[in-house]
């Protein structure tokens, strides 16, 4: 089996509410997440504990050996130094320059904080988050990308939230 992948991505999204709404189990009994003690070797306990870790994860408890590849080709550089130091402990390289990777607009920086303020709120129905202030600022920013000439097919927003993307769109 080769499985290519990378174990410091998100973990799996689970989409059936029957798997989201099963009783918590006490931490003695095992019914840790990605990230706790069944992710880092531990037993698991049971359907829940098993869809929350990452294969990678999964493969590695039962002794798979893992490989970390060297080179990284998709973003900027400035981009991919945010993840290699909070992930990969600097072992990351860039296989692309800057100047592989331009911005969009010229006088566009190739990586942008923007502040949104607004309040975070939770969709009832859903359960799922969003930020009006946030979804705002992106609708106006794809907008003044395409009024300047960016193409549709080169603009990419990416949320961590259903109810996020509903109210951008």
């Amino acid at each position: 089996l080769v499985a290519a992948g990378d174990p410091l991505q998100l973990p799996p999204v689970i989409a059936t509410p029957a798997y989201l709404s099963l009783p918590a189990q006490p931490a003695s009994a095992g019914g840790a997440t990605h990230g706790s003690s069944a992710a880092s070797g531990t037993a698991s306990a049971g359907p829940l504990d098993s869809l929350l870790r990452p294969l990678f994860v999964r493969l590695s408890q039962i002794g798979h050996e893992s490989h970390l590849l060297t080179y990284q080709y998709r973003c900027h550089p400035q981009l991919s130094g945010i993840a290699n130091a909070a992930f990969y402990g600097g072992k990351l390289r860039d296989g692309c320059s800057a100047s592989d990777r331009r911005p969009l607009l010229p006088c566009l920086p190739p990586l942008l904080f923007v502040e949104a303020q607004g309040q975070a709120q939770l969709d009832g129905f859903t359960r799922s988050s969003y930020n009006t202030a946030e979804a705002h600022i992106v609708s106006r920013t794809v907008a003044a990308l395409l009024d300047n000439g960016v193409c549709a097919e080169e603009v990419g927003v990416i949320c961590f939230y259903r109810a996020q993307v509903n109210t951008i769109r």
